[in-house]
């Protein structure tokens, strides 16, 4: 591959791309063994332009990360409650969660080394802690089973 071969190979490489490769790496490897160089030459974006995009490994990884959160959340139907049956839409939501993790392992391996070896500080990532959305789901569909009985009190 000639320079010109690597430019032009750069150029057709999107943000997208890099963050995929970089997630798996991320994933596998942690913060410390991922090198820029490896992701440069699996995803074809020369390192020059990664850290043009992303400032340095730091930034990557941060827009990696948020990117791995990103795509751990369920779709904003799945968090309508359309049952009047509590315990099918936890289930449903559960199915959901499931299905979302088995499609995204690179992801939650990404997400659990963040927060079992942490490299940025809370500060850095509101994203990691923000899970409001399906925590307020959640205490909905368990609310509504309480009344209707068919959730215990205080679950």
């Amino acid at each position: 591959m000639t320079t010109n071969d690597h430019v032009e190979a750069s150029a057709n490489v999107t943000v997208e791309e890099v963050i995929a490769v970089a997630i798996t790496q991320f994933s596998t490897d942690g913060f410390d063994g991922t090198k820029l160089e490896d992701i440069s030459r699996a995803s074809g974006m020369s390192k020059r332009m990664i850290h043009y995009h992303f400032g340095d490994k730091r930034g990557l990884y941060l827009q990696s990360l948020n990117s791995a959160m990103d795509s751990l959340q369920p779709p904003s139907d799945q968090l309508v409650i359309d049952s009047a049956v509590p315990v099918e839409g936890m289930r449903k939501l559960v199915d959901c969660l499931f299905e979302i993790f088995m499609n995204n392992q690179d992801a939650v391996r990404m997400v659990v080394e963040e927060n079992t070896h942490p490299v940025l500080e809370a500060a850095e990532h509101p994203g990691l802690t923000d899970v409001s959305g399906v925590m307020l789901h959640i205490n909905r569909l368990l609310m509504l089973g309480q009344d209707s009985g068919a959730f215990r009190p205080g679950i």
